[in-house]
């Protein structure tokens, strides 16, 4: 008899810790993640669908640097996460709370 399996999506957490050693590694069981919604008359599993929190940090930022973004260059690469070299010591911004000043300041 074969065993079935359920997939996972894989994360690592404590990413803003520059140090390896305390980040955790973990899955996300892909069926937590679906939820049943009608595509065409008919029931499908999708993963469902989560709003922007209006009022959360990230949009928070966001709404503060729109106008500027809306005609500025202002494209970040959060690029890979460096462990040697002069960017080792910087933690991606993709893991961590905006800096709203450093924003602004890159666009003055």
């Amino acid at each position: 008899m074969m065993k079935k399996r359920s997939g996972y999506m894989s994360c690592v957490k404590n990413l803003e810790d520059p140090d390896p050693s305390k980040w955790v590694a973990a899955g996300c069981p892909l069926p937590t993640m679906i939820g049943v919604e009608k595509r065409k008359g008919k029931d499908k599993p999708v993963i469902t669908k989560y709003l922007v929190e209006l009022d959360g940090w990230m949009f928070k930022c966001y709404e503060q640097m729109r106008e500027k973004w809306a005609v500025l260059d202002c494209y970040q690469s959060p690029g890979p996460i460096q462990f040697k070299g002069a960017g080792k010591d910087s933690v991606n911004f993709m893991v961590k709370k905006p800096n709203v000043a450093a924003f602004l300041a890159a666009t003055e």
